[in-house]
């Protein structure tokens, strides 16, 4: 493994349960493409529940200088939250992997060493 992914999506809008278990179904086709749990960066394991938005990117911004590439769910589009990580993303330069065009593929060609 060559590095850390960060998963984005929509979270914010969703009850707490379901956004936790859509992340961590990208969690599982992530370890499944070969990455260890410690490599995959789930924030729904990181930011407390109840947290807002403002203290949710606090926690969220710095993990991803410690990433090599993004992971962003299909419905990024409703997510202010996702938006703004994938500006940071950009910024730093990580590789985007987009759940939308099924690159869970191309990870494992192209970022798993």
């Amino acid at each position: 493994m060559n590095g850390k992914i960060y998963i984005t999506g929509k979270y914010s809008g969703i009850e707490h349960h379901l956004a936790v278990a859509k992340f961590e179904k990208v969690a599982q086709q992530l370890f499944q493409a070969g990455f260890t749990p410690e490599n995959i960066i789930n924030p729904t394991l990181i930011v407390p529940e109840g947290s807002l938005w403002e203290d949710a990117m606090k926690i969220c911004i710095p993990l991803l200088s410690n990433c090599k590439g993004i992971y962003i769910q299909r419905d990024w589009h409703d997510s202010f939250g996702s938006k703004h990580i994938i500006k940071h993303a950009q910024q730093l330069h990580l590789q985007m992997f987009w759940e939308e065009m099924n690159d869970i593929e191309l990870i494992k060609k192209h970022f798993l060493k």
